[in-house]
């Protein structure tokens, strides 16, 4: 069984392969620009204020409406619901401890398995735009759109050489704390 200590690193992994990493290299460059692209007026067309509040999701798949951009409304990820690990892929991070380097070993895990990476990046995306990255999330989903039209969701990731700034600016936001808050939901991917 894989143990609590080891979840820290295997949860990074997936993002590593998808961008995080990328975001590392790139420490001494100068920041990326803030301006996502989205702006936030509160005053309704009547002049009355918008009550505010967090945007909470009914569970339904995510709708974009053919006429509008994701650069207008954001992207409302809803919760992983698909296939878990696969037995294989936990017992080849079970081995992964007794590894000279577990961090590549589990990344080799994983690129075994898109299934699992998958769920994993699905469930830690979904986790952590809920609790604060949204923004960061919106300006990477923003750019994509911009640069690789069609991808939705998670499958922006096949984008992020072309929105490293924006990915950069969501891959700071998802970090150790924001996925230890994910852990519980993590574990489920890893089948418990």
């Amino acid at each position: 069984m894989l143990s609590l200590r080891t979840l820290p690193a295997l949860c990074a992994a997936p993002l590593l392969l998808v961008g995080c990493f990328q975001a590392r290299i790139y420490e001494d460059a100068p920041p990326p620009d803030r301006d996502l692209g989205i702006s936030f007026d509160a005053a309704l067309p009547d002049g009355g204020r918008d009550a505010g509040g967090p945007i909470v999701s009914d569970g339904g798949p995510t709708r974009v409406d053919a006429g509008t951009s994701v650069c207008d409304t954001g992207e409302r990820l809803d919760p992983y619901d698909g296939p878990i690990c696969g037995d294989d892929t936990l017992a080849c991070l079970e081995d992964c401890e007794r590894s000279p380097d577990p961090g590549f070993c589990q990344d080799d895990c994983f690129m075994a398995d898109p299934v699992c990476m998958q769920c994993i990046n699905g469930t830690i995306i979904a986790c952590a735009t809920n609790a604060g990255c949204q923004m960061a999330w919106d300006g990477f989903a923003c750019c994509t759109e911009r640069r690789c039209p069609g991808l939705t969701g998670t499958d922006r990731f096949e984008c992020v050489d072309q929105c490293e700034g924006e990915f950069s600016g969501f891959a700071e936001c998802v970090n150790e704390e924001a996925i230890e808050r994910c852990e519980p939901l993590i574990y489920e991917c890893l089948g418990g």
